[in-house]
């Protein structure tokens, strides 16, 4: 690619399709795109963490959890085994971003199972809920679309 044809892109309108869905037509566009899911991975990770910290240090948050998965008091049982669940989501959402990062096409495409497969055994409780889970569904799909265009790309080259 010329510096020309840089000035050229630069310079041009983009689309709203451009922004949601963006070009991978380069090795460089198809990283971009693969970090979206990288950090999706990453926040999903993160999230599962803070989870975790506020199960432990807030009252509310463990009586929140307790009803959620329908836990009388007496059964500690079942909210320390739903926290050992989390960490290892936690843990694997964190390894899925490392290796998306690293342009992994089997990275991306698990992190995005594994989030639907979460999503269905957690649906979302509200609207917000939804559109945070269709934002990071989309992130995800930007993460494989990203990893499998940059391995085409650098067949080829």
């Amino acid at each position: 690619m010329n510096p020309n044809d840089a000035e050229v892109k630069a310079k041009r309108p983009t689309t709203l399709k451009e922004k949601f869905w963006p070009s991978v037509s380069t090795s460089e566009e198809a990283r971009q795109s693969a970090r979206h899911g990288m950090w999706a991975a990453y926040t999903n990770g993160i999230l599962s963490i803070l989870v975790i910290v506020a199960v432990f240090i807030s009252s509310d948050v463990r009586e929140f959890v307790r009803e959620m998965l329908e836990i009388t008091p007496g059964e500690q049982d079942s909210i320390l085994g739903f926290l050992i669940l989390v960490v290892l989501e936690a843990i694997i959402f964190l390894v899925l971003g490392f290796a998306i990062g690293k342009m992994s096409r089997v990275a991306a495409v698990l992190a995005l199972a594994l989030y639907f497969l979460d999503r269905i055994v957690m649906p979302p409780a509200n609207a917000g809920g939804i559109i945070f889970a269709v934002a990071f569904l989309w992130l995800y799909a930007l993460g494989i679309r990203g990893t499998f265009a940059w391995h085409r790309l650098t067949k080829q080259g």
